[in-house]
């Protein structure tokens, strides 16, 4: 050994201690990153927002984070060593604890659904177990991740209730249309037959009836869309004044019958073309005017629209219906707007109707941005009001005009069509053959699709009027063999002729192949238009 000088360290004494002190150093660094690891570990396991638990063979917990023991009511901590019995009522454990033996079995993940009633409320589990493995591949523990999906399946429940609603109103709509269909299509026909002055009355007041339950359908379908938020707003160049001319036409025999003066002032500050909603908006409007119609026995019912300025092209449309009726009970304002809901609900009531049409109005007209709001004061008439936010636009450069030129009955068509006509219903049948014949055009029947199939294929049609739902080969079905087989040079316009109404039943028509949509109750002007289109469509 060499020595240095007096009380100084052998360089190998040196060496020694300094590597030793490098080991400690090591290790101290190696434990404190294990220590740092740990604490990782249980911060995620401690705050993740689902249940993190680990068992060993025979069910006892190794591992139980914090929501795991908030869930079931413990201290943290308090899970561990004890099992799914110890913690769950019998029948819940035995079930989570087969699918764990499962999983020790088969070596494979497994998920279940399970429920657990928490503090007096049922909650809804979906567990994922799967195996833990050691170096060797085998299965000596297994993990668990649990979510609480109580919520998701109360949305679920919720769009599966709204779609069974929505099936329900729509297989509705289909039933109580094809019917009406027949009634308003053959009181069309027998307008035109000679009838004496009863007669004519009684056919008015059967073709009022008629329109009136067609309107509570397209209400309650209106209102089960905006429920749904399936309703959509189109913004398209609007004539305010045009619009207003419109809705007092179409008030204006309601008006008459009650000896009622009815009358549509638009401001000059009106712009002359505005971005909206003409269908919503006319929609509103009409609901609006025949009530005040109908509750106004004397005096007058008006439409005042005036315009506010906001700068950069928008305006503020304020729509104003105000009427001589009796006024409205301050303490039943509030249910004006409330669905179903009507000011008079005894069985000595004077007025009908569903109690939709402003519960409706007032949906409608915040979809398109405003609000609506009254006023009113027993014995002194009701003031309705709506804002409507708008864009001034430019005229359209080939304006729709605002109603179609009189149809003069059984006037000769423009251009000779060979029409077929797709439909299973008899009476239907008669109607819109009788219809075609009014408007001078003969047609071809087919009584299903499969017929109507063979007969384009077999002939020559210009159009053929669809019928959606028949037996054995159904309208799209139809359409897409017509398309498919049919040569190109014989390719006919096809028109869906159908008491499916909804915007999904649109877009198959059109999907599956159809040019036009013609809905039920087919009305006699819709149909002469529709062939306008066809006969415009082979020039």
């Amino acid at each position: 050994m060499t020595t240095g000088g007096s009380g100084g360290a052998v360089p190998e004494d040196q060496a020694r201690a300094a590597a030793l002190e490098a080991r400690v150093a090591a290790l101290e660094a190696e434990n404190a990153a294990l220590r740092r690891t740990g604490t990782l570990y249980e911060a995620l396991s401690d705050n993740a927002p689902a249940v993190l638990y680990v068992k060993d063979r025979d069910g006892r917990f190794l591992l139980s984070n914090r929501l795991h023991t908030q869930l079931l009511g413990l201290a943290h901590g308090e899970t561990i060593g004890k099992r799914e019995s110890d913690l769950l009522p019998a029948a819940e454990a035995e079930a989570i604890d087969a699918v764990t033996a499962q999983v020790f079995t088969s070596g494979e993940p497994r998920s279940s659904v399970f429920q657990l009633d928490l503090e007096g409320k049922e909650r809804s589990f979906l567990e994922l177990i799967f195996p833990i493995r050691d170096a060797g591949g085998q299965t000596i523990a297994v993990g668990g991740i649990s979510n609480d999906i109580s919520d998701r399946i109360e949305v679920e429940r919720a769009q599966s209730a709204s779609r069974a609603k929505s099936a329900f109103l729509a297989m509705m709509s289909h039933e109580i249309r094809t019917p009406l269909n027949a009634i308003l299509g053959m009181a069309t026909l027998l307008a035109d037959t000679g009838l004496d002055g009863t007669q004519r009355e009684m056919l008015t007041t059967m073709t009022t009836s008629s329109t009136a339950l067609l309107t509570i359908l397209d209400d309650v379908l209106d209102f089960s869309k905006i429920e749904a938020g399936r309703l959509e707003i189109d913004r398209v160049p609007v004539d305010p004044r045009d619009l207003g001319e419109q809705v007092r036409r179409l008030v204006a025999s309601m008006a008459n019958d009650r000896v009622l003066s009815l009358a549509v002032e638009v401001g000059d500050d009106v712009p002359a073309w505005v971005a909206t909603d003409p269908t919503r908006l006319r929609q509103v409007l009409i609901n609006l005017l025949a009530n005040a119609v109908k509750f106004t026995e004397v005096g007058a019912v008006t439409l005042r629209v005036s315009s506010r300025a906001t700068g950069e092209g928008r305006h503020e449309l304020t729509f104003t219906v105000q009427d001589t009726g009796p006024g409205i009970p301050p303490d039943r304002i509030g249910q004006l707007f409330e669905a179903f809901e009507q000011l008079d609900s005894s069985t000595t009531r004077r007025f009908g109707g569903t109690g939709l049409g402003l519960a409706i109005s007032q949906r409608l007209v915040g979809l398109l941005g405003g609000v609506i709001r009254v006023e009113s004061a027993l014995g002194r008439g009701s003031t309705f009001h709506f804002t409507v936010p708008v864009e001034a636009v430019p005229a359209p450069d080939d304006p729709a005009p605002a109603e179609p030129a009189p149809l003069a009955p059984d006037a000769a068509p423009r251009a000779r069509l060979r029409i077929l006509l797709a439909e299973d219903n008899a009476v239907n049948q008669r109607v819109t053959v009788g219809m075609l014949n009014k408007l001078g055009y003969e047609s071809a029947v087919a009584g299903d699709g499969l017929t109507a199939l063979e007969m384009v294929l077999a002939g020559e049609y210009d159009v053929v009027l669809m019928d959606v739902r028949m037996p054995g080969l159904d309208g799209p079905e139809t359409t897409r063999r017509i398309r498919a087989e049919a040569p190109a040079s014989r390719q006919p316009r096809i028109a869906a002729l159908t008491a499916n109404v909804m915007k999904e039943d649109r877009e198959a028509c059109l999907a599956a192949g159809m040019d036009d949509f013609l809905a039920k109750p087919l009305r006699l002007r819709v149909l002469a238009e529709a062939l306008e289109r066809a006969a415009a469509a082979r020039r």
